[in-house]
């Protein structure tokens, strides 16, 4: 089975690549693990859910939310300006 893919064979939103965070994680869990009902409804198994976050967890090292790419700009920003001022 892909992993692309949850175990009905949907597609899902978000693929296993994209996990950047805990945050991600669960939600990956949520979804993959979701079960489609015969009337089209679906039904989160929370047992399976918990058992893929938890081993996700258990091998990769994530960041409880993805981290914000303008994190470090302000630091950067600050130091290259005290820098520059120094220089001249």
């Amino acid at each position: 089975m892909d992993l692309n893919t949850g175990i009905m064979g949907y597609p899902l939103n978000k693929s296993i690549n994209d996990l950047q965070s805990k945050a991600d994680a669960i939600k990956y869990a949520i979804e993959f693990t979701e079960i489609v009902e015969l009337h089209g409804s679906n039904r989160v198994n929370y047992d399976a859910a918990q058992e893929l976050f938890d081993f996700i967890c258990k091998n990769v090292n994530l960041p409880d939310v993805r981290p914000n790419p303008a994190d470090g700009l302000v630091e950067f920003a600050k130091e290259y300006i005290e820098k520059l001022a120094k220089d001249k």
